[in-house]
């Protein structure tokens, strides 16, 4: 199988993020990196799941932890009569599913897949270990794919010698425009706000371009409006612009209770979206472009996690 890891920096290489082998899942720990290149052992899935529920990997990193902590799950039940180990595999599913509630009907795709995957393996009387690594690798390879798409396009909006702001660790999309820079023999200044308090911007995005080569700049998470006005910014993130048009929208569907109640919720939502309109001009008025690669990753967020 041709993997789709290749020209990405260690952060992004398949091993490096999470990884299954004999008997064991490693997952490099981004608490600490880049001070540290440390990687948490686990020999049970119940340890890949405090593992995630801990913070170790964050981002995209437990997608494929939990893919891989179902091999290692297949691996713990291996000398269990058939039904039982069919029934550990649903379980194990179940709660690597639920290591971090939040995301569990997403976890869940992957590791109902590598359930069913293990099940119908067992049922042939074969290993099902194989087909539940070869399973996640392959959504990381749909993942890098499309991602990579996303990467060229953005890369593709940068000015020449241009400028970019990042907001937190953008994952596959951060390793995909940096293939692109590459490839399009096209470089560019990064700035990557440190983004508290697990501080991915400092430690993974700027590490990321930082490897590579780039021009890298960590700062504060209250420098961003000082970066764009003053550094020159090309390509940014509008979170605050769409935090602003979100809360206009819901302003607007409120009922309200009472005559009064409706002429300060106008005033209110007219105020707002003229900030938001006001805010928009003048972030493309210095701006050429007013994008960011966890804005395009979400269009595709679909595909990036279809098994």
């Amino acid at each position: 199988m041709e993997r789709q890891d290749g020209g990405m920096p260690f952060l992004l290489k398949y091993e490096n993020v999470a990884w299954y082998e004999n008997g064991k899942v490693r997952i490099l720990d981004r608490r600490v990196f880049p001070t540290e290149r440390k990687f948490v052992e686990c020999t049970t899935y119940h340890e890949v799941v405090q593992a995630i529920a801990d913070m170790v990997t964050q981002s995209a990193g437990p997608y494929t932890a939990v893919g891989m902590g179902m091999a290692l799950a297949a691996y713990e039940c291996r000398e269990k009569p058939l039904e039982q180990q069919k029934e550990f595999l649903k379980q194990a599913s179940y709660d690597l599913a639920h290591s971090r509630p939040t995301t569990a009907n997403r976890y869940g795709i992957i590791t109902e897949r590598c359930a069913e995957l293990g099940i119908e393996a067992l049922e042939r009387g074969e290993d099902p270990i194989q087909p539940i690594v070869d399973s996640t690798i392959e959504s990381l390879n749909r993942r890098y794919s499309t991602m990579q798409l996303v990467g060229d396009r953005l890369v593709e909006l940068i000015p020449e010698n241009g400028t970019i702001l990042t907001q937190c660790y953008g994952e596959t999309i951060i390793g995909a425009m940096i293939r692109a820079s590459k490839k399009q023999n096209k470089p560019f200044k990064v700035f990557c706000a440190e983004t508290r308090p697990y501080l991915q911007g400092a430690r993974l995005t700027s590490s990321c371009f930082a490897e590579m080569g780039f021009d890298t700049t960590v700062i504060t998470d209250n420098m961003v409006a000082f970066a764009i006005q003053n550094q020159g910014i090309d390509l940014s993130p509008p979170r605050r612009i769409r935090s602003h048009a979100t809360d206009t929208s819901r302003t607007r569907s409120e009922p309200s209770r009472s005559r009064s109640s409706v002429s300060t919720s106008e005033s209110r939502t007219s105020s707002r979206a003229f900030r938001t309109r006001e805010s928009i001009r003048a972030m493309t008025s210095r701006s050429r472009c007013v994008i960011l690669s966890r804005c395009c990753s979400t269009a595709a967020s679909r595909t990036r996690w279809k098994m």
